[in-house]
């Protein structure tokens, strides 16, 4: 499938265009950050993820430190013990972690990693 020649403007806008292409489609979960669209398998998270790793290895999600800045983050972030994001998350994400950083993006990363 090729997007038309259209440029667009923000985040929303490509987000309704790629969801309505993809709509039909009920095995995926389209969400979007303040800068990014994310498409994923239903069946896949990062919680399932993180849940392989624990029964794989014997730990507990609980030990986990956790960073995200969408709605596809936040049922990962809700098992893990302290959470942060970057200063451009989501209000959903930001009113749920531990911490939000001042910076966006990787150098929020790096700001709430240092302050641990």
């Amino acid at each position: 499938m090729r997007l038309n020649s259209e440029r667009y403007t923000d985040i929303e806008t490509e987000f309704n265009v790629i969801n309505s292409m993809l709509n039909d489609i009920v095995e995926l979960d389209i969400t979007h950050s303040n800068s990014a669209i994310d498409i994923l398998p239903t069946a896949h998270s990062k919680l399932s993820a993180l849940d392989i790793l624990c029964s794989q290895n014997g730990w507990s999600s609980s030990e986990f430190i956790g960073f995200g800045d969408s709605k596809n983050d936040m049922n990962f972030l809700s098992v893990c013990k302290v959470t942060g994001a970057p200063a451009n998350c989501t209000a959903q994400v930001a009113s749920t972690v531990n911490h939000v950083s001042k910076y966006n993006d990787i150098e929020g990363l790096l700001e709430f990693l240092n302050s641990l």
